[in-house]
């Protein structure tokens, strides 16, 4: 039966929780609890993504981030690959150490607070430490779930620059990045995203998020 395709999309955030096997606790010593650490931040470096939330437990980890416009399924492979790389070289007997598929859910802006409360407590490792390797602060903009707020907020934007929709339509350097900020702190599509700015289509408005 083939797998189900995972629901991405660049520019997203996202709750992400991966499983070892049961009989495995990957993280018992200070060992393997600074690898893991060190790992992530290498990884986190690579791709440029956003740590908002960790946790670290006796069956895996859990994680709340956004991709910062890298692919999700490249960071995780990136991290699991290193780690069980890196655990298996001091227990070669292992075996499998992460079997199961990571499981990623994407969340809004507006949610990120609220799922990082809900990560469990971490077992081995402080929150102090974690924060001090990696975690960012939660981002507090307001997010737009709609198009009608989106406009209020491109009008407002447009007014405080003392610019016209027109000419900010000109200044395409100006406009692209007013469409990352928008992606980051809306739920908008790419359809509407590019309506909004302009009529952009949708692989016009992902060539921008990309750059």
């Amino acid at each position: 039966m083939p797998r189900e395709a995972r629901e991405k999309k660049l520019y997203s955030y996202y709750y992400i929780e991966q499983k070892c096997e049961k009989s495995l606790v990957i993280f018992r010593t200070k060992k393997h609890r600074m690898m893991f650490l060190e790992t992530l931040k290498k990884v986190k470096e690579k791709y440029n993504f956003k740590l908002y939330g960790v946790s670290v437990h006796r069956s895996g980890f859990e994680m709340i981030l956004y991709d910062n416009g890298s692919d999700i399924s490249k960071i995780m492979k990136s991290l699991n690959i290193s780690i069980a790389m890196q655990y298996k070289c001091d227990d070669p007997e292992c075996g499998v150490v992460f079997k199961e598929r990571y499981k990623s859910e994407m969340i809004t802006p507006a949610t990120v607070s609220d799922r990082i409360k809900k990560l469990p407590l971490c077992v081995y490792m402080s929150k102090d430490l974690l924060d001090t390797f990696l975690v960012e602060e939660i981002p507090v903009k307001q997010c737009i779930d709609c198009v009608d707020k989106a406009e209020e907020k491109l009008k407002e934007i447009l007014e405080a620059e003392g610019m016209t929709f027109e000419e900010m339509l000109k200044n395409k350097s100006f406009r692209n990045e007013l469409i990352k900020d928008f992606r980051k702190t809306s739920v908008l599509s790419l359809a509407q995203l590019g309506e909004l700015f302009g009529q952009i289509s949708e692989s016009g408005v992902s060539k921008i998020l990309s750059r």
